[in-house]
């Protein structure tokens, strides 16, 4: 039976037990995968279970750069087509560019520290995230990827120069977005980069 006040989630410690069950069978369904990292806290999420969330964001990641490559640019239907997903992974990837950011002794060129293997995958990540700032329909997941790449060119600078003029073109393009909510955060972040990066 329905209770009125019954709460509208599972408790962390619930959800983190539920994820140590979940996550190892969901290797091949990155969508389900990226729903459970993307619903525990950051630490959790992208520390504790660093594996589970290497494989669901690398696998993602392919995927979304796989339909850019085959078509030489993917449309909008494809980009669309796993919004939730694409949701999720934003998330992910804003989240792990704040804990990048947020301990000092992880930036600039090393890989060390929580989400530092995100390194080792720049030609992936970067290029997928400019496509989904640019070019993705959901304002949301357009506002997410402008907030991943701000945080991972600052918390990566020395990794990130060689895609230095592709980023700053993606932040100088979506200034001009259609919806005032992605100008404004194109904006934020696009003077962010250009203060971390000099």
């Amino acid at each position: 039976e329905f209770q009125a006040n019954a709460p509208s989630g599972l408790p962390g410690m619930e959800m983190q037990r539920l994820a140590y069950i979940v996550l190892p069978k969901l290797e091949k369904a990155t969508g389900a995968a990226l729903a459970v990292l993307a619903a525990l806290p950051a630490e959790v999420a992208l520390v504790d279970f660093e594996d589970a969330s290497k494989v669901a964001l690398r696998a993602k990641m392919q995927q979304l750069k796989g339909a850019e490559m085959k078509n030489g640019a993917s449309t909008d239907q494809e980009l669309s087509s796993d919004f939730v997903a694409a949701v999720h992974l934003v998330q992910l990837m804003v989240r792990g560019g704040q804990l990048l950011t947020a301990d000092p002794l992880a930036q600039g060129a090393g890989k060390g520290g929580p989400f530092g293997w995100v390194t080792d995958d720049l030609s992936t990540f970067v290029p997928v995230m400019i496509t989904l700032a640019l070019r993705h329909p959901v304002p949301l997941v357009r506002m997410g990827a402008l907030q991943a790449l701000q945080l991972l060119c600052q918390a990566r600078y020395v990794a990130t120069y060689p895609f230095r003029g592709s980023v700053q073109k993606a932040f100088i393009k979506a200034v001009d977005d259609p919806r005032w909510c992605v100008r404004r955060v194109a904006r934020v972040c696009y003077n962010q980069y250009l203060c971390a990066t000099g």
